[in-house]
């Protein structure tokens, strides 16, 4: 169950690829891509809670 939840709270589980291919042909996103490659959203399930992440990552 831990693994589950963390597997879905760092998006493991979608197929960055396709983002990839799209960002190449992109001016804006290609150097971000290029940058940033293997980084992951994190998943934050409620507003609150993103708040404060917001806040203390400041």
């Amino acid at each position: 169950m831990v693994h589950q939840y963390v597997r879905e709270w760092l998006d493991l589980d979608n197929d960055l690829r396709p983002f990839y291919e799209m960002a190449k042909k992109d001016n804006l996103l290609y150097n971000a891509v290029d940058e940033f490659y293997g980084l992951r959203n994190i998943g934050i399930p409620d507003l609150f809670e993103a708040i404060v992440w917001g806040i203390l990552g400041q």
